[in-house]
């Protein structure tokens, strides 16, 4: 199936280069992980160093002003100290009594913790969150200073935003990267797989562009141009050698055949005549055969799609079964059609109706008389399905691709007629049309469908 120039988003996603890309970002987003921590580990020791170090300060310089004061006018003086609005002071007796200052409650510990502030005229002032230090005196009384971590923890905060928003960008630019770097490669693959479709259509002239300077899928290119290059060769070389054959062939076996019918016309004796007519009968059947080969190379090569045209599917079927039915009648044969009418597609008239008298033939040849067939042709979900069926012998599953092969005849048909191109020229002409030929277990009998791709329909 063709790619197509433009990548599908979903194709994109599950590409190698959008892994690649994934990888990548994951590898990218440990490393800033761990630069981010390890960053922020140490912006937050060099933060809690300097409020630590702040509230040892004040507290020392509250004990210098606090030093030449007897233990009676200590209140007085931790009151009239003068801090900073975010910086708070307290003086407790020994039992934690508070005595003066900016702290309802003695800390128990130093440290970060939330202290809840002493208001004035015995008012209840908020908690805030603060790093707290604290000194006993001689007499037994304790100094806290504290300073708010409000600056601290917001340049924390700071710092996490900062990295987290440069991350997550970064983080970003390598995914779209990574999705236009796999829109770009996956891309240029998709030009490859155009290019090996036309050759699998028969256009072996197809080849690929290559940039210069070259990088990988370039010499890619180089390679693939090469190789198709050496296929067309040798295939135009086989198909002009086998046409050649063949006609080189079948001139001097129709002079063969037209000497024949001349002698025998003449012969007197009725032995001589039967055994001309029999070795007339051979030749027409390698004349056939010759025939049937060159046509099969010649669906292959695709030379038949030019004369495609819009047909009405239903209505050919429908005149062909109507010719054979006959044919099926005359030896005590059912052939049943279920067709559903206006289904129509782009084909070659002619091969399809040879490929369908090519399944009829079959039937009427290795089926006993009286054997039931069936024809259908049905849409559905994928396109339109031409199913024929049959209630003989059948075909062993582990033969079913066997005998699509041209000239490949099955142990019981080698007693009859034909050389075992029929269904070899059908699958030829599936091919040419782009559908999809299954062989199946009619139970009992074989069945035939033949899937026909969407892209032919037409709407009527």
């Amino acid at each position: 199936m063709r790619m197509g120039r433009r990548a599908e988003p979903r194709l994109l996603l599950r590409s190698g280069a959008f892994r690649l890309a994934l990888m990548q970002a994951a590898v990218f987003a440990v490393i800033s992980a761990s630069l981010f921590g390890v960053t922020w580990w140490s912006v937050r020791q060099y933060i809690e160093q300097q409020i630590h170090a702040a509230a040892r300060d004040e507290l020392k310089e509250l004990g210098n002003a606090l030093a030449a004061s007897g233990e009676a006018g200590l209140p007085a003086r931790v009151e009239a100290f003068q801090h900073g609005a975010d910086e708070y002071v307290g003086l407790f007796d020994p039992a934690g009594q508070r005595l003066a200052g900016d702290l309802e409650v003695l800390p128990e510990a130093e440290g970060d913790q939330g202290i809840r502030i002493h208001r004035r005229a015995g008012r209840i002032g908020p908690v805030v969150h603060a790093h707290v230090v604290r000194s006993r005196m001689g007499t037994g009384q304790w100094l806290v200073a504290g300073v708010n971590r409000r600056e601290g923890d917001a340049l924390l905060a700071t710092v996490g935003r900062a990295f987290l928003g440069a991350g997550l960008l970064a983080l970003v630019a390598t995914l779209i990267g990574g999705f236009l770097t796999a829109r770009r490669y996956l891309h240029r693959v998709a030009t490859i797989a155009d290019a090996a479709a036309r050759i699998v259509e028969g256009r072996l002239e197809t080849r690929l562009p290559v940039r210069d300077p070259p990088d990988e899928i370039d010499r890619l290119s180089v390679s693939l141009n090469a190789m198709w290059t050496r296929i067309e060769a040798l295939l135009s070389g086989m198909r002009q050698i086998s046409t050649d054959v063949a006609h080189e062939l079948r001139t001097p076996l129709a002079h063969l055949r037209f000497r024949l019918e001349r002698t025998r016309d003449g012969a007197g004796d009725a032995g001589v005549r039967a055994a001309l007519d029999a070795s007339l009968q051979d030749v027409d059947h390698v004349l056939a055969v010759f025939g049937a080969l060159l046509r099969i190379a010649q669906i292959e090569a695709r030379e038949r799609q030019a004369g495609f045209e819009t047909l009405d599917l239903s209505q050919l079927i429908e005149a062909t079964t109507g010719d054979y039915r006959p044919l099926f009648e005359d030896e005590g044969r059912l052939l049943e059609t279920d067709i559903e009418p206006g289904l129509a597609l782009t084909g070659d008239r002619t091969l399809l109706v040879q490929l369908l008298v090519n399944l009829l033939e079959n039937i009427l040849r290795h089926t006993p008389p009286g054997t039931r067939a069936s024809v259908g042709l049905r849409r559905s979900a994928a396109g339109i399905v031409l199913t024929v069926a049959d209630a003989g012998p059948g075909i062993a599953a582990d033969q079913r691709e066997r005998v699509l092969r041209p000239l490949v005849r099955l142990d019981l048909a080698r007693t009859g007629p034909g050389a075992g191109l029929g269904l070899a020229l059908v699958k030829a002409i599936s091919d040419l049309h782009e559908a999809r030929l299954e062989l199946a277990d009619a139970a009992p009998g074989l069945c035939i469908r033949i899937h026909f791709a969407p892209r032919l329909l037409t709407n009527r």
